[in-house]
């Protein structure tokens, strides 16, 4: 956690720009050589055992290194793709199919780099690709449905013990959440209310609390205890009053307090009032109707603010 500080954020901010740089004449040789399959594929080789080996001889990621990786898995994710469309004749290439291998090459990336934002991205480049990809191969799974599920494997994993271990995850989860505004405000819908996604996957999100409270049945407080089945209870009845991405975005900053993350509590926070901003732009009605879901919004924010509070008041007693 102490690694995702401002310092290392401008690092890497300014390692991506000048990457951008870099490979802009690289990137414009192999276009000239895309039509070549046999130049393709040699040097997709070349560049996939050098970048393998360079990442794993780099034991530590400085502005230099971070610059030199990021340039070298840039050049073999182009030529991997470009080596695929060549040989389109010799096996099938479709585009749900690249985007398919395209997040698997993102989600590896990962283990080839120790700085965490560039782990970060990647997981969250992986995961958006992902879901736009599974809303492809399976047209009866929406949009909706993909960034609930990835709801409820955050819950579960930022109330398990192994939360600190996969905080890099948990952050990549969270973000790849802030496009779900989007979703609802500009998707088949003008707003895409709760409604709209099975009952299942609600009971699946209400329930996501129930396996660290049976493991923590005995060591906790009634009150915490009491604590949870209300927030399950709670989160039942918001789902038919609140947009998805409302809902995620008050898990993530319940999550933030809970594991005292400020990278989490942030994105909660942006996620929270862009999605309640998005739904309420967009919802066609009075502006009484509009003054009525503030003033309800405002309560439920002020409630959960006390809840949070004792909530953590307890977990010091304890």
């Amino acid at each position: 956690m102490n690694s995702l500080n401002l310092r290392n954020l401008l690092l890497t901010g300014s390692a991506i720009v000048l990457t951008l740089f870099i490979m802009a004449f690289p990137t414009y040789l192999f276009v000239e050589i895309f039509h070549n399959d046999s130049a393709t594929a040699i040097l997709l080789i070349i560049f996939a055992i050098g970048s393998t080996m360079i990442a794993y001889r780099i034991s530590h990621d400085n502005f230099m290194t971070t610059i030199l990786k990021l340039s070298l898995f840039t050049s073999t994710y182009l030529l991997m793709l470009a080596t695929l469309i060549n040989y389109e004749h010799v096996f099938p290439i479709s585009e749900k199919f690249l985007l398919l291998i395209s997040a698997a090459y993102f989600a590896i990336m990962p283990l080839f780099f120790r700085n965490p934002f560039i782990r970060i991205l990647t997981l969250t480049a992986a995961l958006t690709l992902l879901t736009i990809d599974i809303t492809f191969y399976f047209h009866g799974i929406g949009m909706n449905t993909v960034f609930i599920v990835s709801l409820v494997i955050l819950v579960i994993l930022g109330l398990s013990n192994y939360a600190i271990r996969f905080y890099t995850l948990l952050i990549a989860l969270s973000l790849h959440l802030l496009m779900w505004p989007l979703w609802e405000s500009f998707g088949f819908r003008s707003v895409d209310v709760s409604l709209t996604t099975p009952v299942i996957i609600y009971i699946l999100l209400g329930f996501s609390f129930v396996p660290h409270l049976i493991y923590h049945w005995k060591n906790q407080s009634q009150q915490q205890n009491i604590l949870y089945l209300i927030s399950i209870a709670g989160l039942f009845a918001l789902t038919y009053f609140l947009p998805n991405s409302t809902i995620a975005g008050i898990l993530i900053i319940a999550l933030g307090f809970y594991l005292q993350s400020r990278t989490l509590h942030v994105i909660g926070l942006l996620l929270f009032s862009y999605s309640l901003f998005m739904y309420y732009y967009n919802l066609e009605s009075s502006l009484s109707t509009k003054g009525m879901i503030l003033i309800s919004t405002g309560i439920i924010i002020l409630t959960a603010r006390y809840v949070i509070h004792h909530f953590g008041k307890i977990r010091h007693e304890n």
